[in-house]
């Protein structure tokens, strides 16, 4: 007859169900927020950066008022739970976690989506001359263009880069959570669930979607680079006022 679990363990079972769940219903939050948000460089692929302008403001009107509930709290508790979840269970079971592809997208993605958010939210926001608050009328994609033209091969790789980690990210987060969702949570009633697998043609099925939405956002970025036309003198002091407030903007001069 096996022994009852002790209270330390169905303690630590309780926690860890809280932090899976707290990890898995953010992320389903943020990854909403997430295909909006690329609605508008796929978009452009077909209308250029007109219809990019034009889904991007429909977009904000929905996510801006609510944007610390939709993006910032999200990416906060996914972070801090997934976290924490990993040292209790590394705690338990006296080594780390396998480092799979969805774990090194997890670890990889915070070093593309902060520069982006301080780049393309935070700073643009700041009132200090010249930027002087940058209004959501005023970054579209003339912004990206011009930078896309300014440093070709740094916004490739920041926003290529993004999109790569942030959709793989997501789209295995996925399938772990439907696993989730289906499957029993914990073993015996205090033990963290075994990890769930996912199946080669599901796999083979995400690679094949992520090649095709980086083909469409590649294109798109194209032609946001090609339609940007000449940015007025202002606008561009505005915009390299941006960049050049970046910790890492002496690095683009």
């Amino acid at each position: 007859m096996d022994d009852p679990p002790s209270p330390r363990r169905n303690l630590r079972g309780q926690v860890l169900r809280v932090l899976t769940f707290t990890q898995n219903s953010s992320a389903l939050v943020f990854s909403v927020f997430l295909g909006v948000h690329l609605a508008s460089p796929l978009s452009a692929a077909i209308g250029g950066s007109s219809l990019a302008d034009k889904t991007m403001m429909i977009a904000r009107d929905y996510y801006l008022p609510y944007e610390p509930l939709l993006v910032f709290a999200p990416i906060a508790v996914h972070l801090s739970s997934s976290l924490l979840r990993r040292i209790i269970i590394s705690s338990q079971t006296r080594r780390l976690p396998p480092l799979t592809p969805h774990i090194l997208t997890g670890y990889a993605l915070p070093f593309f989506l902060i520069p982006h958010i301080l780049s393309h939210r935070i700073h643009p926001s700041s009132p200090h001359p010249p930027i002087s608050r940058l209004s959501p009328s005023e970054l579209d994609f003339e912004f990206v263009g011009w930078s896309l033209r300014k440093w070709p091969g740094w916004s490739v790789i920041s926003y290529g880069g993004l999109v790569l980690i942030a959709c793989w990210h997501a789209g295995v987060g996925m399938m772990k959570i439907v696993s989730w969702l289906r499957g029993p949570r914990v073993t015996g009633g205090t033990d963290p669930a075994p990890r769930r697998k996912i199946s080669g043609g599901r796999k083979l099925g995400l690679r094949g979607i992520l090649g095709v939405v980086l083909g469409v956002v590649g294109i798109g970025l194209v032609r946001i680079a090609r339609d940007t036309g000449k940015v007025s003198r202002i606008m561009e002091t505005r915009y390299e006022a941006v960049y050049a407030s970046l910790p890492w903007g002496s690095l683009l001069r």
